[in-house]
């Protein structure tokens, strides 16, 4: 490629500001998904310790939904199946 210089890029005030917010953004999505996967994971396994088969087939088939479809398959159904629950003023 003709004429790319990487460091003037990375030197400009613009393009930094642009890399500084998306990297915030990102330890931001970390922090917040990471938080949500480890009170969904506590509150399974509080669920699973009751006694009673009711509780604990339905974590049980949680676990295996999650285990055994691909996580590709997920993210459709959650982007365009679950998306297309919503009203219209929340759809993309």
């Amino acid at each position: 490629m003709q004429g790319f210089d990487l460091w003037a890029i990375l030197g400009n005030a613009d393009y930094a500001a642009m890399i500084r917010h998306g990297v915030q953004f990102t330890f931001i999505v970390f922090i917040g998904s990471w938080l949500l996967a480890m009170s969904l994971g506590i509150t399974l396994l509080v669920v699973r310790q009751i006694p009673g088969p009711i509780a604990d087939r339905l974590v049980a088939t949680y676990i295996s939904y999650h285990r055994n479809v691909p996580t590709l398959v997920q993210l459709m159904l959650w982007y365009f199946g679950i998306s297309a629950l919503l009203p219209t003023a929340l759809q993309y």
